[in-house]
């Protein structure tokens, strides 16, 4: 069954409810105590001194899968070396082809905790799926929240979300083109949705929130920013911060 195609075609209050339901889940995943124990460490720590402890861990857990343990054998690493990262080195670049050729192999079968099935963006047949443990996922989640505490975001202060993900049917032609996702702290916006027409209803929706950060692709930003001025609706002077995500910032003015 084609879960987002039913989502898509459900009426906006019952989206609203599915949304938050399923940001209440991922929060719930992510954010638990482990999550802010690992924030607090990550802060703790000294980001220029390398743990090679940490490193020789992990690369001896994933000599355990047959696609590194044969990598590992080729490349002639010695994993018990105490300079860890020369050893390294000899390994070339992992392309992205290569983990989708080789998935099976890649995976460790010893993990006693939960698996998540991850994917990336990208154009049709492009993207990865793939599985990482539980507790990769929170470390990961904590290592962008410290950079995004540093920063001056806190995990309580709403984002204004421009992402990829479409969150309302594509015929929809009445506002909000937006829902509001509280247990993330975010108001997610439409893509498809955003013209010439509609800007100014994104625009006061932001204005009238005091959002002070904006997250998401820098097209979509881009996009925005560029009706916002060509239509001469003002500034937002709440707003502050504007973080990206997936794509290449390229050349992007932003006023």
């Amino acid at each position: 069954m084609d879960f987002e195609k039913l989502y898509l075609g459900l009426p906006y209050g019952i989206q609203y409810l599915l949304l938050n339901a399923k940001g209440y889940l991922i929060a719930k995943r992510r954010y638990g105590r482990k999550f802010h124990q690992a924030l607090k460490s990550f802060h703790e720590s000294d980001r220029r001194v390398l743990d090679i402890e940490k490193l020789k861990k992990f690369m001896l857990h994933a000599n355990k899968s047959p696609f590194w343990k044969k990598q590992f054998a080729h490349y002639q690493l010695n994993l018990e070396s105490p300079n860890i990262v020369d050893e390294l080195k000899k390994l070339p670049i992992l392309s992205k082809e290569v983990v989708k050729k080789n998935i099976a192999g890649i995976k460790t079968v010893d993990l006693d905790e939960p698996i998540i099935t991850s994917s990336t963006s990208g154009t049709t047949g492009s993207g990865l799926i793939f599985p990482k443990a539980h507790s990769m996922e929170i470390r990961q989640w904590a290592v962008w929240w410290r950079f995004r505490n540093e920063h001056g975001i806190n995990l309580d202060d709403t984002c204004a979300w421009f992402g990829g993900r479409s969150i309302l049917n594509i015929d929809r032609k009445k506002p909000p083109y937006w829902i509001h996702n509280r247990p993330m702290s975010q108001i997610m916006f439409s893509a498809h949705h955003l013209n010439e027409k509609t800007v100014a209803l994104y625009f006061k929706k932001i204005k009238s929130q005091h959002i002070r950060w904006i997250h998401g692709y820098p097209s979509q930003i881009a996009y925005f920013a560029d009706l916002v001025e060509k239509t001469g609706l003002g500034a937002l002077n709440d707003l502050e911060i504007i973080t990206f995500r997936a794509e290449n910032l390229g050349q992007i003015r932003l006023r």
